[in-house]
């Protein structure tokens, strides 16, 4: 039988008769081509992104691969070569084209809940065969690689079948941007079809995907043009033997699109500097409306925490103890929502208590939103999203404040000449890395997350409000549970052979992992099974709502067993809250580097291991020795009471000083921009208790609905909404 994975490898075959020259056989094989239904890509290089499409049959085309240069229009419509061709010199002539081709997904009118995760969303893809929905974060799909014809998941179509057919897809597109023949539009949707393809867990040819990726964006670089690669997705590509993001190239990918951030806010709000005058010279914020003596005992620092994560999010709930236990005798402090909306505990929580709470829509422009900042007076401003989804940089661009940090949401560097400070700690950005970073490190003294955990989860610590293993479907003792409750695309090639190396030493035991994307979970299991490991002992654990009932599912698991390009960043601390140790390694940038941070601020570095080897020997050890596992149990449980990492008093004590350190350096005009920001740490506990009063948020009323793993793995930017580079 003719299917679709025939047709797209005589589509592949196509564009080589057409790179050859061979009109003759170009013009017999796409005859030969049938369509199955409508098009699923351009019938000439197999890319899932047509331009214009046969009146006659189901088949669409890209203009460049038709060689065209002009559409002229006609009533009538346009056929394509295999249904009306003009022959003129042997030379293929095609008719007029009356309209671009058909969009390549429709959103639904409402949102529909996926099948898979339990979300109700509105990126939201239908499949023709068994008519269930499923949400993009689930599939890995995207806008960019929708296929126009109808969809069909991959339980409908075949596993198999279902990845040969991305296989091919592929392999055409990396053909077209490794020749440069190809519009920024198919370079960018390569670059999220290469990403789409980590978030499955498809490891087949990665190298060669990544280094054309990785050559396509050094030209854009060159040329001054935005990187197909997003910031956040350079995170997550390792640097293995050469192959893959090196710290310097992330920064420059963060370069230019904080600089298109500036351009487009600096465009819209009409700014046009004189010539000489350099664009961070402009700043929005005015100095007569600013105090600056600290030493004014009337004097608060009005500090300014803007984000689009003040909602059912990671990060606010993170934070949100910090902010409620401002000193507001010291500090006025105001927040700045830039998202929708929401009835989560957290937005009730921040917009009752904080002392100023506002909502930017998004009909605000960035110069409305920066107005409104820079007429409260705002000293510093804290930017939490970095370079996330919803993320609005262009109102930092304007510079509605003297100073601007960025704390917390992203782990890297901004690449912006707008923002002045990096919160960070000496693990994660030591001080030899500082050219990686266009910010000045502003170090905190342990770990640089803050958590909320002894505020709002006080009752994972008691044991007689813990579930059992039958209550979540668990094999009993004496099975040994690791677990991994990050998003599965975080799991590498080289990783999951090490995991696997681990339950083959380790008899009786499983490992949890939480079942998202489900376009990752098949994928798994069959190289369980590879690699001589029954699927059976892969776990995948749905999503649990709220987040409190989340931690109590994972204190029944034994070990954790971190990811490494990308460690658990909240998910780590949410392994240690629960009582159960991790086994980490040592990486090389921030985002590798998170939870060795994590492990250091518990005071339980016995949890870090410097190689891949010691990172199996760690784990296996401890499974095959209870009274060890035990011990490290104990400690750990002693450390959730003492250990740094979980005091949120302390670290928000400190980061008042600091505050206030780089506002005396900004108004005493002090200029080392090299020079980290550190102060002694004695003169933190001189103040832990200045404020005993603090509002904090009861266990009740804080871990709303909440299903923490399903939040973290939503956090990583599935919507494309960055502009396009200039074709």
């Amino acid at each position: 039988m003719y299917t679709r994975i025939h047709r797209l490898r005589d589509v592949v075959n196509c564009v080589e008769a057409s790179e050859r020259g061979d009109t003759s056989d170009l013009l017999t094989r796409l005859k030969q081509i049938q369509i199955l239904g409508k098009s699923l890509f351009c019938n000439m290089c197999g890319y899932a992104c047509q331009e214009v499409s046969c009146s006659e049959c189901p088949a669409s085309f890209h203009m460049a691969c038709l060689k065209i240069q002009k559409i002229h229009t006609e009533p009538q419509g346009w056929s394509c070569h295999s249904c009306r061709v003009k022959v003129i010199d042997n030379v293929p002539t095609f008719m007029p084209i009356a309209k671009t081709a058909q969009t390549r997904w429709n959103p639904p009118k409402s949102p529909q809940q996926c099948c898979s995760c339990g979300y109700h969303e509105t990126e939201v893809i239908k499949c023709i065969s068994c008519s269930r929905w499923f949400c993009f974060a689930c599939m890995c799909l995207s806008a960019e690689t929708m296929p126009v014809n109808p969809w069909s998941c991959p339980e409908c179509t075949g596993h198999n079948d279902y990845d040969e057919e991305r296989r091919v897809l592929i392999e055409a597109s990396r053909k077209r941007v490794q020749d440069g023949n190809v519009t920024a539009k198919e370079v960018d949707g390569f670059a999220q079809l290469v990403y789409d393809l980590t978030c499955v867990c498809n490891w087949d040819e990665w190298e060669r995907n990544i280094k054309t990726l990785i050559g396509h964006v050094k030209k854009q670089l060159l040329r001054d043009e935005i990187p197909c690669i997003m910031p956040f997705h350079s995170l997550n590509y390792p640097c293995k033997n050469g192959v893959g993001m090196d710290k310097t190239m992330i920064r420059q990918i963060s370069e230019a699109y904080a600089k298109h951030a500036k351009e487009e806010a600096y465009k819209v709000a009409g700014i046009n500097l004189p010539d000489g005058q350099g664009c961070e010279d402009f700043c929005m914020w005015k100095s007569e409306s600013l105090k600056f003596a600290l030493n004014d005992p009337e004097f608060r620092l009005r500090i300014g925490y803007i984000s689009s994560d003040f909602v059912h999010h990671p990060t606010v709930d993170l934070i949100i103890s910090a902010l409620l236990k401002h000193d507001r005798k010291k500090f006025e402090i105001f927040c700045y929502s830039i998202s929708r909306e929401d009835d989560s505990d957290y937005r009730r929580k921040l917009s009752t208590e904080m002392e100023h709470f506002m909502h930017f829509p998004k009909s605000f422009t960035d110069k409305k939103c920066a107005e409104h900042i820079s007429a409260d007076g705002i000293h510093i401003l804290v930017n939490l999203n970095g370079h996330t989804e919803g993320d609005r940089n262009g109102i930092n661009a304007l510079r509605p404040a003297p100073l601007q940090l960025v704390y917390l949401g992203y782990p890297g560097t901004m690449g912006a000449d707008y923002i002045d400070y990096n919160v960070t700690d000496k693990v994660v950005c030591p001080k030899e890395h500082c050219k990686f970073y266009t910010e000045r490190f502003l170090y905190m003294p342990h770990c640089y997350q803050v958590n909320s955990f002894r505020e709002l989860y006080s009752d994972v610590l008691d044991s007689q409000k813990l579930p059992t293993r039958a209550d979540h479907q668990l094999p009993d003792k004496p099975t040994f549970i690791f677990c991994n409750f990050c998003r599965l695309g975080r799991i590498t090639a080289n990783l999951f052979e090490v995991w696997m190396k681990i339950l083959k030493r380790v008899p009786d035991s499983v490992i949890w992992l939480y079942k998202h994307p489900q376009a990752a979970v098949w994928r798994l299991q069959s190289q369980a099974k590879k690699a001589g490991v029954a699927p059976e002992r892969l776990i995948f654990g749905s999503a649990c709502s709220p987040k409190l009932e989340h931690l109590k599912r994972v204190t029944l698991a034994d070990l954790a067993l971190d990811t490494l390009v990308y460690n658990g960043h909240t998910t780590a601390s949410d392994m240690l809250w629960a009582g159960v140790p991790l086994i980490t390694m040592r990486g090389d940038n921030w985002p590798s580097l998170v939870a060795t941070s994590i492990a250091e601020a518990a005071e339980m570095g016995e949890m870090v291991a410097e190689s891949l080897e010691e990172y199996e020997e760690k784990a296996v050890l401890l499974a095959l020795q209870p009274a060890l596992m035990c011990q490290w149990k104990l400690k750990l449980a002693e450390k959730r009471k003492t250990a740094p990492l979980f005091d949120s008093d302390n670290w928000i004590r400190y980061f008042e000083l600091k505050l206030e350190e780089v506002w005396r350096r900004h108004a005493e005009q002090e200029e080392n921009p090299c020079e980290p920001v550190e102060k002694d740490v004695k003169l933190v506990v001189k103040r832990s208790k200045l404020r005993e009063d603090v509002v904090t948020m009861s266990a009740g009323s804080s871990g709303g609905d909440a299903d923490y793993a399903g939040m973290t793995t939503r956090t990583v930017s599935r919507k494309r909404s960055r502009k396009l580079a200039v074709q």
